[in-house]
Protein backbone atom coordinates (compact mmCIF):
# COMPACT_ATOMS: atom_id res chain seq x y z
CA UNK A 1 0.00 0.00 0.00
CA UNK A 2 1.40 3.36 -1.01
CA UNK A 3 1.42 6.40 1.35
CA UNK A 4 -1.90 7.79 2.46
CA UNK A 5 -1.30 11.53 2.67
CA UNK A 6 -3.32 12.65 -0.36
CA UNK A 7 -6.41 14.01 1.36
CA UNK A 8 -4.44 15.40 4.27
CA UNK A 9 -2.21 17.29 1.84
CA UNK A 10 -5.37 18.91 0.51
CA UNK A 11 -6.41 19.91 4.02
CA UNK A 12 -9.21 17.35 4.42
CA UNK A 13 -9.61 14.50 6.89
CA UNK A 14 -6.96 11.82 7.24
CA UNK A 15 -7.35 9.18 4.56
CA UNK A 16 -7.76 5.63 5.81
CA UNK A 17 -8.39 2.48 3.83
CA UNK A 18 -11.08 -0.14 4.18
CA UNK A 19 -9.38 -3.37 3.24
CA UNK A 20 -6.18 -3.45 5.26
CA UNK A 21 -7.18 -5.72 8.14
CA UNK A 22 -10.03 -7.69 6.61
CA UNK A 23 -8.09 -10.94 6.32
CA UNK A 24 -6.92 -10.81 9.91
CA UNK A 25 -10.40 -9.95 11.16
CA UNK A 26 -11.84 -12.92 9.26
CA UNK A 27 -9.23 -15.14 10.89
CA UNK A 28 -9.96 -13.78 14.33
CA UNK A 29 -13.73 -14.32 14.07
CA UNK A 30 -13.71 -18.07 13.49
CA UNK A 31 -14.97 -18.54 17.05
CA UNK A 32 -17.73 -15.94 16.54
CA UNK A 33 -19.52 -16.84 13.28
CA UNK A 34 -22.37 -14.43 14.07
CA UNK A 35 -20.00 -11.63 13.07
CA UNK A 36 -19.70 -12.92 9.51
CA UNK A 37 -22.68 -10.93 8.11
CA UNK A 38 -21.24 -7.69 9.48
CA UNK A 39 -17.85 -8.46 7.98
CA UNK A 40 -19.44 -9.16 4.60
CA UNK A 41 -21.20 -5.78 4.73
CA UNK A 42 -18.01 -4.02 5.78
CA UNK A 43 -15.89 -5.65 3.09
CA UNK A 44 -18.48 -4.68 0.47
CA UNK A 45 -18.25 -1.06 1.60
CA UNK A 46 -21.78 -0.99 3.04
CA UNK A 47 -20.55 0.64 6.21
CA UNK A 48 -23.83 1.93 7.61
CA UNK A 49 -25.26 -1.56 7.23
CA UNK A 50 -22.16 -3.03 8.89
CA UNK A 51 -22.46 -0.54 11.74
CA UNK A 52 -26.09 -1.46 12.37
CA UNK A 53 -25.29 -5.19 12.41
CA UNK A 54 -22.38 -4.68 14.74
CA UNK A 55 -24.38 -2.58 17.18
CA UNK A 56 -27.05 -5.27 17.26
CA UNK A 57 -24.42 -7.94 17.88
CA UNK A 58 -22.79 -5.89 20.67
CA UNK A 59 -26.07 -5.59 22.55
CA UNK A 60 -25.69 -9.23 23.53
CA UNK A 61 -21.86 -9.35 23.57
CA UNK A 62 -20.76 -5.83 24.52
CA UNK A 63 -17.17 -6.82 25.35
CA UNK A 64 -16.35 -8.68 22.15
CA UNK A 65 -13.06 -7.01 21.10
CA UNK A 66 -13.29 -8.00 17.45
CA UNK A 67 -16.79 -6.57 17.04
CA UNK A 68 -15.74 -3.36 18.76
CA UNK A 69 -12.69 -3.11 16.55
CA UNK A 70 -14.73 -3.62 13.39
CA UNK A 71 -17.30 -1.08 14.59
CA UNK A 72 -14.51 1.46 15.06
CA UNK A 73 -13.32 0.82 11.52
CA UNK A 74 -16.84 1.27 10.17
CA UNK A 75 -17.12 4.58 12.00
CA UNK A 76 -13.80 5.78 10.58
CA UNK A 77 -14.23 4.77 6.97
CA UNK A 78 -17.71 6.06 6.17
CA UNK A 79 -18.73 9.16 4.26
CA UNK A 80 -19.14 10.99 7.58
CA UNK A 81 -16.22 9.74 9.71
CA UNK A 82 -16.78 9.78 13.48
CA UNK A 83 -13.31 9.39 14.98
CA UNK A 84 -14.28 10.15 18.56
CA UNK A 85 -16.99 7.48 18.46
CA UNK A 86 -14.38 5.11 17.02
CA UNK A 87 -12.08 5.82 19.96
CA UNK A 88 -14.96 5.17 22.35
CA UNK A 89 -15.70 1.87 20.59
CA UNK A 90 -12.22 0.49 21.17
CA UNK A 91 -11.58 2.14 24.52
CA UNK A 92 -10.64 -0.30 27.26
CA UNK A 93 -10.00 -3.32 25.04
CA UNK A 94 -7.49 -5.34 27.05
CA UNK A 95 -6.20 -8.87 27.55
CA UNK A 96 -6.20 -9.69 23.85
CA UNK A 97 -3.59 -11.50 21.80
CA UNK A 98 -0.80 -9.38 20.24
CA UNK A 99 -2.27 -9.41 16.72
CA UNK A 100 -5.56 -7.97 17.99
CA UNK A 101 -3.78 -5.47 20.22
CA UNK A 102 -1.78 -4.22 17.25
CA UNK A 103 -5.00 -3.81 15.22
CA UNK A 104 -6.55 -1.81 18.07
CA UNK A 105 -3.52 0.51 18.15
CA UNK A 106 -3.67 0.87 14.37
CA UNK A 107 -7.31 1.99 14.51
CA UNK A 108 -6.62 4.21 17.52
CA UNK A 109 -3.92 5.99 15.53
CA UNK A 110 -6.23 6.41 12.54
CA UNK A 111 -8.91 7.97 14.73
CA UNK A 112 -6.42 10.30 16.41
CA UNK A 113 -5.07 11.34 13.01
CA UNK A 114 -8.58 12.18 11.82
CA UNK A 115 -8.88 14.32 14.95
CA UNK A 116 -5.61 16.00 13.86
CA UNK A 117 -3.80 14.80 16.98
CA UNK A 118 -0.80 13.62 15.00
CA UNK A 119 1.57 13.38 17.94
CA UNK A 120 -0.76 10.94 19.69
CA UNK A 121 -1.42 9.07 16.44
CA UNK A 122 2.30 8.57 15.92
CA UNK A 123 2.69 7.26 19.46
CA UNK A 124 -0.13 4.73 18.93
CA UNK A 125 1.33 3.51 15.65
CA UNK A 126 4.84 3.16 17.06
CA UNK A 127 3.38 1.12 19.90
CA UNK A 128 1.56 -1.05 17.34
CA UNK A 129 4.87 -1.83 15.65
CA UNK A 130 6.37 -2.80 18.99
CA UNK A 131 3.52 -5.26 19.50
CA UNK A 132 3.58 -6.61 15.95
CA UNK A 133 6.20 -5.27 13.48
CA UNK A 134 4.21 -6.66 10.56
CA UNK A 135 0.83 -5.13 11.35
CA UNK A 136 -0.69 -3.90 8.09
CA UNK A 137 -0.78 -0.19 7.16
CA UNK A 138 1.03 1.21 10.21
CA UNK A 139 4.36 1.72 8.47
CA UNK A 140 2.73 3.69 5.67
CA UNK A 141 0.77 5.86 8.10
CA UNK A 142 3.99 6.74 9.93
CA UNK A 143 5.86 7.45 6.71
CA UNK A 144 3.04 9.76 5.66
CA UNK A 145 3.42 11.78 8.86
CA UNK A 146 7.20 11.87 8.52
CA UNK A 147 6.90 13.02 4.90
CA UNK A 148 4.70 16.02 5.59
CA UNK A 149 6.64 16.88 8.77
CA UNK A 150 9.95 16.79 6.89
CA UNK A 151 11.47 14.06 9.06
CA UNK A 152 13.68 12.40 6.47
CA UNK A 153 15.99 10.61 8.88
CA UNK A 154 13.07 9.09 10.81
CA UNK A 155 11.53 7.97 7.51
CA UNK A 156 14.77 6.41 6.34
CA UNK A 157 15.27 4.48 9.58
CA UNK A 158 11.68 3.22 9.61
CA UNK A 159 11.54 2.19 5.94
CA UNK A 160 14.86 0.35 6.16
CA UNK A 161 13.70 -1.36 9.35
CA UNK A 162 10.39 -2.54 7.84
CA UNK A 163 11.65 -3.34 4.33
CA UNK A 164 13.28 -6.71 5.12
CA UNK A 165 10.42 -8.01 7.29
CA UNK A 166 7.47 -6.82 5.17
CA UNK A 167 5.50 -9.91 4.04
CA UNK A 168 3.93 -8.23 0.99
CA UNK A 169 6.48 -8.32 -1.86
CA UNK A 170 5.21 -5.11 -3.47
CA UNK A 171 5.27 -3.12 -0.24
CA UNK A 172 8.74 -4.51 0.46
CA UNK A 173 9.99 -2.72 -2.66
CA UNK A 174 7.74 0.30 -2.21
CA UNK A 175 9.36 1.12 1.13
CA UNK A 176 12.59 1.77 -0.77
CA UNK A 177 10.81 3.65 -3.57
CA UNK A 178 9.19 5.85 -0.94
CA UNK A 179 12.61 7.02 0.24
CA UNK A 180 13.38 8.17 -3.29
CA UNK A 181 10.26 10.36 -3.20
CA UNK A 182 11.92 12.59 -0.62
CA UNK A 183 14.46 13.69 -3.21
CA UNK A 184 12.17 14.01 -6.22
CA UNK A 185 8.79 15.13 -4.80
CA UNK A 186 9.24 17.13 -1.59
CA UNK A 187 5.97 18.67 -0.40
CA UNK A 188 5.58 22.34 -1.25
CA UNK A 189 5.71 24.79 1.70
CA UNK A 190 2.27 26.10 0.78
CA UNK A 191 0.79 22.62 1.14
CA UNK A 192 2.52 22.22 4.50
CA UNK A 193 0.99 25.47 5.72
CA UNK A 194 -2.49 24.33 4.69
CA UNK A 195 -2.02 21.10 6.65
CA UNK A 196 -0.39 22.32 9.81
CA UNK A 197 -1.91 25.73 10.53
CA UNK A 198 -5.20 24.17 11.73
CA UNK A 199 -3.41 21.29 13.44
CA UNK A 200 -1.12 23.56 15.45
CA UNK A 201 -3.99 25.91 16.22
CA UNK A 202 -5.86 22.99 17.83
CA UNK A 203 -2.81 21.32 19.35
CA UNK A 204 -0.08 23.96 19.83
CA UNK A 205 2.16 21.63 21.86
CA UNK A 206 2.47 19.08 19.05
CA UNK A 207 6.17 19.81 18.70
CA UNK A 208 6.70 17.96 15.41
CA UNK A 209 3.80 19.65 13.67
CA UNK A 210 4.74 23.05 15.10
CA UNK A 211 8.30 22.59 13.83
CA UNK A 212 7.04 21.66 10.35
CA UNK A 213 4.79 24.72 10.35
CA UNK A 214 7.58 27.00 11.54
CA UNK A 215 10.01 25.83 8.87
CA UNK A 216 7.37 26.11 6.14
CA UNK A 217 6.61 29.68 7.21
CA UNK A 218 10.31 30.54 6.99
CA UNK A 219 10.48 29.00 3.51
CA UNK A 220 7.54 31.19 2.51
CA UNK A 221 9.34 34.33 3.77
CA UNK A 222 7.33 34.66 6.99
CA UNK A 223 10.48 34.42 9.07
CA UNK A 224 9.40 36.07 12.32
CA UNK A 225 6.19 34.06 12.44
CA UNK A 226 8.02 30.82 11.73
CA UNK A 227 10.71 31.46 14.34
CA UNK A 228 8.01 32.27 16.89
CA UNK A 229 6.64 28.73 16.60
CA UNK A 230 10.11 27.21 16.70
CA UNK A 231 11.17 29.22 19.76
CA UNK A 232 7.95 28.40 21.58
CA UNK A 233 8.32 24.65 21.28
CA UNK A 234 12.07 24.76 21.93
CA UNK A 235 11.45 26.63 25.20
CA UNK A 236 8.72 24.15 26.14
CA UNK A 237 11.02 21.17 25.49
CA UNK A 238 14.44 22.35 26.71
CA UNK A 239 15.81 18.83 27.17
CA UNK A 240 14.73 17.51 23.76
CA UNK A 241 17.51 17.95 21.22
CA UNK A 242 15.32 17.09 18.22
CA UNK A 243 12.97 19.96 19.13
CA UNK A 244 15.79 22.42 19.69
CA UNK A 245 17.26 21.30 16.36
CA UNK A 246 14.12 22.61 14.67
CA UNK A 247 14.96 26.10 15.94
CA UNK A 248 18.58 25.70 14.80
CA UNK A 249 17.37 24.68 11.33
CA UNK A 250 15.01 27.66 11.19
CA UNK A 251 17.76 30.11 12.12
CA UNK A 252 20.11 28.48 9.61
CA UNK A 253 17.54 28.72 6.80
CA UNK A 254 16.85 32.34 7.69
CA UNK A 255 20.58 33.12 7.54
CA UNK A 256 20.58 34.51 11.10
CA UNK A 257 24.11 33.42 11.94
CA UNK A 258 24.51 35.47 15.14
CA UNK A 259 21.27 34.12 16.58
CA UNK A 260 22.23 30.62 15.44
CA UNK A 261 25.53 30.92 17.33
CA UNK A 262 23.69 32.08 20.45
CA UNK A 263 21.22 29.18 20.21
CA UNK A 264 24.10 26.72 19.87
CA UNK A 265 25.82 28.21 22.91
CA UNK A 266 22.64 27.71 24.93
CA UNK A 267 22.54 23.97 24.22
CA UNK A 268 23.14 21.72 27.23
CA UNK A 269 26.76 20.62 27.47
CA UNK A 270 25.81 17.02 26.64
CA UNK A 271 24.24 18.11 23.33
CA UNK A 272 26.80 20.60 22.07
CA UNK A 273 28.96 17.91 20.44
CA UNK A 274 26.10 15.80 19.12
CA UNK A 275 26.76 15.02 15.43
CA UNK A 276 23.19 16.02 14.53
CA UNK A 277 23.98 19.69 15.26
CA UNK A 278 27.50 19.69 13.78
CA UNK A 279 26.30 21.22 10.50
CA UNK A 280 25.10 24.31 12.38
CA UNK A 281 28.45 24.74 14.15
CA UNK A 282 29.99 24.46 10.70
CA UNK A 283 27.74 27.16 9.27
CA UNK A 284 28.59 29.55 12.11
CA UNK A 285 32.31 28.88 11.76
CA UNK A 286 32.14 29.31 7.98
CA UNK A 287 30.36 32.64 8.26
CA UNK A 288 32.95 33.76 10.82
CA UNK A 289 35.85 32.76 8.55
CA UNK A 290 37.08 29.98 10.86
CA UNK A 291 37.84 27.49 8.11
CA UNK A 292 39.50 24.82 10.26
CA UNK A 293 36.58 24.64 12.68
CA UNK A 294 34.09 24.60 9.80
CA UNK A 295 35.95 21.73 8.12
CA UNK A 296 35.92 19.66 11.32
CA UNK A 297 32.22 20.35 11.95
CA UNK A 298 31.09 19.53 8.41
CA UNK A 299 33.10 16.31 8.46
CA UNK A 300 31.31 15.23 11.64
CA UNK A 301 27.97 16.09 10.04
CA UNK A 302 28.77 13.92 7.01
CA UNK A 303 29.75 11.04 9.28
CA UNK A 304 26.08 10.52 10.17
CA UNK A 305 24.61 11.31 6.75
CA UNK A 306 27.20 11.13 3.97
CA UNK A 307 24.58 11.78 1.31
CA UNK A 308 23.91 15.37 2.44
CA UNK A 309 24.78 17.38 -0.65
CA UNK A 310 24.37 20.79 1.00
CA UNK A 311 26.88 19.91 3.71
CA UNK A 312 29.19 18.35 1.09
CA UNK A 313 29.05 21.55 -0.94
CA UNK A 314 29.78 23.68 2.11
CA UNK A 315 32.67 21.43 3.10
CA UNK A 316 34.04 21.67 -0.43
CA UNK A 317 34.05 25.47 -0.13
CA UNK A 318 35.82 25.63 3.22
CA UNK A 319 38.36 22.98 2.22
CA UNK A 320 39.48 25.20 -0.65
CA UNK A 321 39.73 28.17 1.69
CA UNK A 322 41.63 26.03 4.19
CA UNK A 323 44.20 25.07 1.56
CA UNK A 324 43.08 21.46 1.00
CA UNK A 325 42.27 21.40 -2.74
CA UNK A 326 42.56 17.63 -3.29
CA UNK A 327 39.74 16.74 -0.91
CA UNK A 328 37.75 19.71 -2.18
CA UNK A 329 38.00 18.38 -5.73
CA UNK A 330 36.82 14.93 -4.62
CA UNK A 331 33.79 16.47 -2.93
CA UNK A 332 33.08 18.64 -5.95
CA UNK A 333 33.00 15.51 -8.09
CA UNK A 334 30.60 13.84 -5.64
CA UNK A 335 28.29 16.87 -5.57
CA UNK A 336 28.18 16.99 -9.37
CA UNK A 337 27.59 13.24 -9.72
CA UNK A 338 24.93 13.27 -7.00
CA UNK A 339 23.09 16.08 -8.75
CA UNK A 340 23.11 14.17 -12.04
CA UNK A 341 21.92 11.03 -10.22
CA UNK A 342 19.05 12.95 -8.65
CA UNK A 343 17.89 14.11 -12.08
CA UNK A 344 17.95 10.50 -13.29
CA UNK A 345 16.22 9.33 -10.12
CA UNK A 346 13.37 11.73 -10.79
CA UNK A 347 12.79 10.15 -14.19
CA UNK A 348 13.04 6.65 -12.75
CA UNK A 349 10.61 7.45 -9.94
CA UNK A 350 8.05 8.82 -12.40
CA UNK A 351 8.54 5.68 -14.48
CA UNK A 352 7.72 3.28 -11.64
CA UNK A 353 5.11 5.33 -9.75
CA UNK A 354 2.13 3.98 -11.72
CA UNK A 355 3.18 0.36 -11.12
CA UNK A 356 1.79 -1.79 -8.32
CA UNK A 357 3.82 -4.93 -9.06
CA UNK A 358 7.39 -3.91 -8.24
CA UNK A 359 7.88 -6.86 -5.92
CA UNK A 360 5.40 -9.45 -7.16
CA UNK A 361 7.06 -9.22 -10.60
CA UNK A 362 10.76 -8.99 -9.69
CA UNK A 363 12.78 -6.71 -11.95
CA UNK A 364 16.51 -6.99 -11.15
CA UNK A 365 17.45 -4.48 -13.86
CA UNK A 366 15.17 -1.90 -12.25
CA UNK A 367 16.58 -2.67 -8.81
CA UNK A 368 20.14 -2.21 -10.14
CA UNK A 369 19.22 1.20 -11.56
CA UNK A 370 17.87 2.33 -8.20
CA UNK A 371 20.89 0.89 -6.40
CA UNK A 372 23.36 2.69 -8.66
CA UNK A 373 21.63 6.04 -8.32
CA UNK A 374 21.29 5.81 -4.54
CA UNK A 375 24.98 4.84 -4.25
CA UNK A 376 25.98 7.85 -6.35
CA UNK A 377 23.89 10.06 -4.05
CA UNK A 378 25.69 8.75 -0.97
CA UNK A 379 22.76 6.66 0.24
CA UNK A 380 24.79 3.52 0.75
CA UNK A 381 22.34 1.80 3.10
CA UNK A 382 19.54 2.21 0.57
CA UNK A 383 21.80 1.05 -2.26
CA UNK A 384 22.66 -2.01 -0.19
CA UNK A 385 18.97 -2.86 0.22
CA UNK A 386 18.38 -2.52 -3.54
CA UNK A 387 21.35 -4.76 -4.35
CA UNK A 388 20.07 -7.35 -1.90
CA UNK A 389 16.78 -7.35 -3.82
CA UNK A 390 18.77 -8.06 -6.98
CA UNK A 391 20.45 -11.03 -5.32
CA UNK A 392 17.14 -12.49 -4.21
CA UNK A 393 16.20 -12.73 -7.89
CA UNK A 394 19.64 -13.35 -9.40
CA UNK A 395 21.76 -14.93 -6.62
CA UNK A 396 25.00 -14.82 -8.59
CA UNK A 397 24.64 -11.32 -10.01
CA UNK A 398 28.21 -10.07 -10.36
CA UNK A 399 27.42 -6.34 -10.16
CA UNK A 400 25.45 -6.73 -6.93
CA UNK A 401 28.09 -9.01 -5.40
CA UNK A 402 30.86 -6.55 -6.25
CA UNK A 403 28.87 -3.67 -4.80
CA UNK A 404 28.21 -5.51 -1.55
CA UNK A 405 31.91 -6.33 -1.29
CA UNK A 406 32.73 -2.63 -1.70
CA UNK A 407 30.24 -1.72 1.02
CA UNK A 408 31.84 -4.25 3.34
CA UNK A 409 35.23 -2.71 2.63
CA UNK A 410 34.05 0.85 3.15
CA UNK A 411 31.87 0.07 6.15
CA UNK A 412 28.26 1.16 6.37
CA UNK A 413 28.96 4.78 7.29
CA UNK A 414 25.40 5.68 6.38
CA UNK A 415 23.86 3.62 9.18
Amino acid sequence: MRPVVTKLLLGAAWLVTIGGAIASIWAMTRSAPDLAPAIVSYEAGRLKEAEAKLRGYLQSRPQDPIARLLLARSLLHGEDPRPQEALDAIGGIEDVEPATRAEVLLVEGEALAQLQRLDEAEAAWLQALEVDPQVAEVGWHLLSIYYIQGRQDDARQLALRLHPIEPDPDDRVNYLVELARWDVEPPAPGSILAIFEPIVRENPMDRRSAAALGLALISEGRIDEGLSHLRRIAEANPDDLSTRSGLLEGLARAGLTDELAEALDRLPEADRDDPSVARYWGQVAQDQGDWATAVEAYRRALDIFPGDREVSYRLQQVLRLAGQPAEAEALAAFVESAGEAEDQLRSLYLEVSPRDDLGSRPDPDLYRRFADLRARMGRREEALAWYQLVLKTVPNDAEARDALDRFDTLGDADS
